[in-house]
C-alpha cells in the first residue's frame, strides 16, 4: 500500500507567476491606450471606406475603384500588425515581446528612411516633428526589456497555468 502525500504533482503549479502579472500599470496603460488608439483608426477607416463609396457613387465615375480597395487592404494590414503587438502582450502569448521588437525595429528603419528624405531645404520638416513618436515608444520598449526575460523563461499564460493543474 503506498501512503498518500501532501506533496502531489499539482502542489507546485500554484506559485507559477502568470505573465499578465509581469506587466508594469504603465505598461497596461500604453497597451490599452493602444487598443483605443486602433479602435479609432478602424472607425476612420471605415468612415473613410464609406465617404470613398459615396464619393464613387454620386460622380458615377467608371472605374472599379481598385484604389479604394488597395487603401482598404494596406489599412487593414497596418492595423491588424498593431493589434497583434498589444493584443499579443495582453493576452499572455509568449512571442509577444519580440515581436514588438522586430515591429519597433522595422518602424526605426521606415524612421531612418523618412528622415533621409525630409531634410531636404524643400520640405521644411525638422527633426522634433519626426521623434515625437519615439519619445513616446522608448519608455514602452525599456519596460518590455525588464521583463523580457521572465516573460519568455518564468511565467506562464493563464492558459498554461490551467492544463498545469490536474482535474479532480
Amino acid at each position: 500500500m503506498e501512503q498518500p502525500s501532501i506533496f502531489e504533482e499539482h502542489f507546485a503549479t500554484a506559485f507559477q507567476v502568470r505573465r499578465r502579472r509581469l506587466l508594469p500599470v504603465f505598461l497596461k496603460v500604453y497597451i490599452w491606450i493602444g487598443f483605443l488608439i486602433l479602435l479609432g483608426c478602424l472607425i476612420a477607416l471605415l468612415f473613410t471606406i464609406g465617404a470613398g463609396l459615396l464619393k464613387h457613387h454620386h460622380y458615377k465615375r467608371r472605374d472599379s475603384g481598385w484604389l479604394e480597395v488597395v487603401e482598404l487592404s494596406v489599412g487593414l494590414g497596418l492595423i491588424t500588425i498593431f493589434f497583434m503587438a498589444v493584443a499579443g502582450l495582453w493576452f499572455e502569448a509568449k512571442w509577444a515581446i519580440r515581436y514588438n521588437w522586430v515591429l519597433g525595429g522595422i518602424l526605426f528603419a521606415s524612421f531612418l528612411f523618412v528622415i533621409g528624405i525630409s531634410f531636404n531645404d524643400w520640405t521644411g520638416t525638422d527633426l522634433s516633428e519626426l521623434s515625437l513618436p519615439w519619445a513616446v515608444a522608448i519608455p514602452y520598449y525599456v519596460m518590455l526589456n525588464k521583463i523580457q526575460y521572465r516573460w519568455e523563461h518564468v511565467a506562464v499564460s493563464k492558459r498554461e497555468a490551467l492544463s498545469a493543474t490536474p482535474m479532480k
